[in-house]
């Protein structure tokens, strides 16, 4: 009776799991302490019961706004196996923020922190602005400094994404999968949390970095000695800068959700001495869905068929350079519906998709389209250049422009030195009409959590410096 009521859960959210699952750990690295699948579940169906008794139930939309703990994968898992959809938010954003993301999604429960649960005066059920089917995480995409946009998962999306991930990242790659992302984004939750407790590996979780944590970062993964590792451009520039090259070797790192250069996976592959994987996702289809291993210079911007992972690609409005709009298909079954990615790319004679970038950072400068990712890649080539984004600048917003961090580790120059030296060396890489007119020298590219930049941001120090 008592092993009943410790597992009922798991029958709860049957999507989540998978035919290995009760081999899963959770390993605590900041307190080293691994919680078996046995004590996992236990306090899984302890906090079920605390949800239960607060009033939570099937349909409630319950918000979470902490992360990166065992305690936000417990209390997901949890709210989840009480029919409840779970909405998952940067505990860090300013209260007008929150106010958009608590006006948008109109919850019924808040979960700030483990031991604070709060009922909302939420909207009945049938008049919310969202009718949904079985809708069991809600995450939110770029938006959060005006009105949030909120995609919805439903549990079959969910599994389909799970099941794909598990057929083209095998089990053994991923037996001690370390997330140093936000947990309140899918790459992070989805990919890596997720996928480890249906394919039951070790998951290790670092918590929010600080600088707390950025002065043990070596010795915690160290401590976690993963297998696998998957970031972002930017988190992976803060491992690479943190910590040394890997003592035990990992068996897959992964490069998602922007483009990054040559240089960069180079160096994570020399950081992590193992192969190194361009992985293509987005939120909407609930994580990774094409992936194709780093080799050489070129395929920083290849990711792959798609077909491992039950993908389809179209191109639509093809140009003349043989690049168009991305759309998606994910649905293993073939029935899916396609999704416009707001990407631009290209189907090659292998049938994978090359990205060139978003369609809505294409500048078109006097009648000429620039692609801002293409001169990103380019200035990231640069050893004297660590970061960089592009924009359009200029009275007609006809002109390339460029925000970049210097390499602290060179020599000082004057301002005048470095776009002087920038220039010549882009000028071998770029045509003309290509390269920035007009450059803007910082210490730190402000990004959001999810490591994209963060444009609002960006316009407001460019146009401070005209």
């Amino acid at each position: 009776m008592m092993l009943w009521c410790v597992t009922q859960w798991l029958s709860e959210v049957e999507f989540l799991i998978g035919p290995n699952s009760t081999e899963f750990e959770f390993f605590d690295v900041v307190h080293n302490r691994i919680y078996s699948w046995e004590e996992f579940s236990r306090i899984v169906s302890a906090r079920r019961t605390v949800f239960q008794n607060c009033g939570i139930k099937r349909g409630d939309r319950i918000l979470i706004t902490h992360g990166n703990s065992l305690e936000f994968l417990v209390d997901t898992i949890a709210a989840l196996s009480c029919h409840a959809s779970v909405i998952v938010a940067d505990g860090g954003l300013k209260p007008a923020e929150m106010l958009n993301v608590m006006n948008d999604s109109q919850p019924d429960f808040v979960v700030n922190k483990y031991d604070d649960i709060k009922r909302t005066k939420a909207t009945s059920a049938d008049t919310r602005r969202l009718v949904l089917n079985s809708p069991a995480l809600i995450l939110l995409t770029s938006g959060t400094t005006g009105l949030p946009k909120l995609v919805v998962l439903e549990t079959n999306r969910i599994k389909e994404r799970l099941e794909a991930i598990e057929i083209a990242i095998p089990r053994t790659q991923r037996a001690r999968s370390l997330c140093v992302l936000p947990t309140h984004f899918g790459h992070g939750l989805i990919g890596i949390c997720l996928s480890s407790l249906y394919s039951g590996c070790q998951l290790a979780m670092l918590p929010t970095i600080d600088l707390s944590i950025l002065q043990k970062l070596d010795e915690l993964i160290d401590r976690a000695r993963p297998t696998f590792l998957s970031g972002t451009p930017a988190t992976w520039e803060t491992l690479l800068r943190y910590t040394s090259k890997r003592k035990s070797p990992l068996i897959r790192a992964q490069i998602a959700s922007a483009h990054a250069s040559a240089g960069l996976f180079n160096r994570v592959k020399e950081w992590a001495g193992c192969a190194v994987y361009n992985v293509y996702g987005m939120t909407e289809t609930a994580s990774w869905i094409s992936a194709k291993e780093f080799r050489t210079i070129g395929d920083e911007a290849v990711v792959g068929d798609g077909k491992i992972w039950g993908t389809l690609f179209r191109i639509d409005n093809i140009e003349a350079d043989e690049f168009g709009s991305v759309s998606v298909q994910t649905s293993r079954s073939g029935n899916g519906f396609w999704y416009s990615t707001g990407d631009r790319g290209k189907i090659d004679d292998r049938g994978e998709l090359i990205l060139s970038g978003r369609q809505s950072r294409v500048i078109n400068r006097r009648g000429v389209k620039v692609s801002a990712e293409e001169v990103e890649l380019a200035l990231l080539s640069l050893p004297m250049i660590s970061d960089a984004i592009v924009l359009a600048v200029g009275g007609e917003l006809d002109s390339v422009g460029a925000m970049i961090v210097v390499n602290p580790a060179l020599p000082a120059r004057t301002e005048a030195e470095i776009t002087a030296a920038i220039n010549h060396d882009l000028s071998e890489k770029l045509s003309e009409y290509k390269r920035p007119t007009r450059f803007w020298l910082v210490e730190t590219i402000p990004r959001r959590a999810n490591g994209k930049p963060d444009l609002k941001e960006i316009g407001f120090i460019c146009n401070s410096e005209k």
